[in-house]
């Protein structure tokens, strides 16, 4: 598991959020819950945690950027596999673009209106 970046775009500067393992432990009956979009006849989809995981969060500026990275402290994430075609491998939960939240396995599924609510906030969100 490596370090993991999402790019943050101000007018000022151009950054990324590196995330740095510090810690694993057990996850067991957790799946992360991922929206999906509004054209997808599944509204949702999860993925089981491999484990939980603190990461520190530092915002790094991109390459042949100038400035300070910004700490932002420790943050517990569940981890997941995550894909390509190149492969799977593991990484935040969080750090895929549609993650909604966290659930334990004997938790009810979300429902059809929960999920098209989240799907019209992140569309309003995008306006």
């Amino acid at each position: 598991m490596c370090g993991s970046g999402v790019m943050v775009s101000s007018e000022k500067r151009q950054t990324y959020l590196h995330r740095t393992p510090l810690s694993l432990s057990e996850a067991t009956g957790w799946r992360a819950i991922y929206i999906l979009e509004p054209d997808d006849d599944d509204l949702w989809t999860d993925e089981p945690l491999l484990a939980w995981c603190v990461f520190h969060h530092e915002e790094r500026p991109v390459a042949g950027a100038t400035g300070s990275a910004v700490d932002h402290g420790n943050h517990i994430e569940g981890v997941v596999h995550s894909g390509t075609d190149l492969g799977s491998y593991p990484d935040s939960a969080q750090n895929v673009g549609n993650f909604w939240h966290y659930r334990r396995i004997d938790d009810p599924d979300p429902t059809r209106d929960e999920a098209r609510a989240e799907q019209a906030r992140r569309e309003r969100r995008k306006r």
